[in-house]
């Protein structure tokens, strides 16, 4: 049941040196903002774990890979902002399985922790390592699917602190209330399938010690809550990330299929992809221009990065893209956030969480319909901007607004007209498929109805990870242009076949 506890139960909790960036049609954007030098790639072995990540010994032999499987190196960076004495050091966490051999080329997977968070978390959080070393062939990944009988409960599990009674949140259709055990699924990737690289990179820790953030485009940025000159952006993480994807590749080589880059980010790493997404094609950020396909989980796109406001660069409404999967939830309860800073190192859902057990409860309660998270009160309703968790860290814009502008981004991108297949997932999960006339561009979002903060907001309708997976690896780009590389897309099951199971 290890595999159930970490992969389904565990919360996913909320964020180089170059020339001026190239013109959208809107005016420049913002100049690149810092310099990185590459200190150091260090193998961290299992016994390395508890000193490199600051995890339990015991933490390090459950969720590490075995050296068997393939071996993780810490990659260090020093960042040089251009303003005086304002320095950082940067690391990320990038696994290369054994199985990656010289003579041949890997995707590279990029994925984006939350904040408060870091990337080392991600090896207990998300399945990628197994899926990418090929542990999944011989043991898959399980988890706990809603049936017509057993559902998961809008109030998620009892220990989320929102009122749930079943321990594991799942609750019998039949109006008792009592708790029940779902199907359990699995899927894994396919015997002889490609290994690749997994890199999960490390925000920067937060002024008042809540935890590693990322600079997503909203100001106050999370994390600089009371810091001297609170809206002023304190580092380049979009620099970062374009740095750190050219360093892979200088140390690896030709064994990364330079075609096959994915960038995924959760909560607060989900901004963070998306402020990313906005800056594919920018001549500042030349490895952006890489990148095959995008997803962003429980996420929107910072206000500012919308408008152009607060010294922010906007996001431009047209010219270089990649696929793109959004997972988002509706009508679902929050942290109260009302003069709460948001970086309390606590836990807003879940008093008890076993699997966080040094995270304690946020001494808030939790509302809902406070207005707090991007999501709306009702499926695809409302505008406007909402802060995420707390008042003082400033504004995303609406989920809807966020959706509309990428289908406007996407339809503008000299693709022509979209087609629009649209459905139900599960019991609970809208889904929108659109694809472009003469292009392989796809725009896939999923919705769902009391999509918690948490899991990606699946409501147990899906895995999270699979779909992650399975719609990012159906894409390589081939001289700027996304290509179609996956099976068939199902659209009754909602996948492109990169996977086996369910999912």
């Amino acid at each position: 049941m290890k595999h159930l506890s970490v992969f389904v139960l565990a919360a996913v909790l909320a964020a180089c040196g170059g020339s001026q960036h190239s013109d959208n049609g809107q005016g420049a954007l913002q100049p690149a903002s810092s310099s990185f030098a590459f200190v150091s790639a260090l193998p961290i072995s299992v016994g390395d774990c508890p000193t490199a990540t600051n995890n339990t010994a015991a933490w390090c032999r459950d969720n590490w890979p075995p050296a068997d499987a393939g071996t993780v190196y810490q990659y260090a960076f020093t960042e040089t902002r251009l303003v005086a004495g304002n320095h950082f050091a940067r690391l990320a966490y990038v696994y290369k399985p054994a199985s990656i051999a010289a003579n041949a080329a890997y995707p590279v997977l990029v994925d984006l922790h939350g904040g408060t968070q870091s990337g080392d978390l991600l090896f207990e959080q998300v399945p990628f390592a197994q899926l990418a070393d090929g542990r999944s062939a011989s043991d898959p990944i399980p988890w706990l699917k809603n049936t017509a009988t057993c559902q998961q409960s809008a109030l998620g599990s009892a220990q989320f602190g929102l009122g749930g009674t079943s321990a594991t949140g799942f609750v019998s259709t039949d109006g008792s209330g009592d708790s029940c055990l779902p199907d359990t699924e699995n899927f894994s990737a396919p015997t002889g399938a490609k290994p690749f690289y997994v890199v999960y990179p490390d925000g920067v820790f937060d002024f008042n010690g809540g935890g590693r953030s990322w600079e997503d485009g909203r100001n106050p940025s999370p994390g600089q809550l009371g810091t001297p000159n609170p809206d002023e952006q304190k580092r380049d993480d979009v620099g970062f990330i374009d740095r750190l994807i050219a360093t892979i590749k200088q140390q690896e080589g030709t064994r990364v299929d330079t075609s096959r880059v994915y960038i995924a980010g959760v909560s607060n790493g989900g901004v963070m992809a998306t402020r990313i997404m906005c800056n594919v094609g920018n001549s500042a950020y030349p490895e952006l221009a890489s990148v095959a396909a995008f997803s962003v989980s429980v996420a929107s796109m910072a206000d500012n990065i919308y408008a152009g406001t607060q010294g922010r660069e906007q996001c431009p409404s047209s010219g270089s893209t990649a696929p793109l999967a959004i997972f988002v939830g509706y009508d679902a309860p929050t942290p109260n956030s009302n003069g709460q800073p948001f970086f309390t190192n606590c836990n807003p859902y879940n008093p008890a969480d076993p699997v966080a057990p040094n995270q304690p409860a946020c001494p808030y309660p939790t509302v809902s319909g406070d207005g707090t998270m991007p999501y709306g009160t009702a499926f695809e309703t409302g505008g406007g901007t909402f802060t995420v968790n707390a008042l003082a860290i400033g504004n995303v814009i609406a989920s809807l607004d966020n959706q509309n502008f990428w289908l406007n981004q996407l339809s503008k991108s000299g693709v022509g007209g979209s087609t629009l297949n649209s459905g139900m997932f599960g019991y609970f999960t809208h889904y929108k498929r659109y694809t472009f006339a003469n292009s392989p561009l796809v725009y896939q979002v999923y919705e769902t109805q009391n999509g918690l903060h948490l899991n990606a907001s699946t409501r147990y309708d899906f895995s999270a990870a699979a779909r992650i997976y399975d719609f990012l690896f159906g894409f390589q780009k081939l001289g700027g242009k996304p290509v179609y590389i996956g099976a068939a897309y199902d659209a009754q099951s909602g996948t492109y076949g990169n996977l086996n199971g369910v999912y």
